[in-house]
């Protein structure tokens, strides 16, 4: 598996993301998941643990800014706090492909 970092160049100063991928052992692409961090600023937040080789947990956090978003956009806009909305658990498959885990 690969943990690899990207940022959207469709918006000036747009948020980092974390992609996490698995291969097959020829290389081809077996899954991907966004897991951490958040492709545009209206988009939860995702949080990424690593529980061991095979299991992974996903925390997922609404953003609450200092003003209004829809009023004063998001540039200088600072984020005053983060609410957990969701925890997703996460095994890898045999073949490499991401499952959500039954949740207790």
């Amino acid at each position: 598996m690969v943990l690899y970092g990207c940022r959207s160049y469709e918006e000036v100063g747009a948020p980092d993301y974390f992609i996490l991928a698995s291969f097959d052992p020829k290389g081809k692409l077996v899954d991907k998941m966004i897991v951490s961090g958040a492709k545009t600023f209206d988009e939860n937040h995702k949080v990424f643990t690593a529980k061991n080789k095979t299991q992974f947990q996903v925390d997922e956090y609404r953003n609450e800014y200092e003003k209004d978003p829809e009023e004063y956009g998001y540039e200088e806009n600072r984020i005053v706090n983060r609410v957990l909305v969701a925890t997703k658990q996460f095994q890898v498959d045999a073949s490499g492909k991401f499952i959500a885990a039954q949740q207790s």
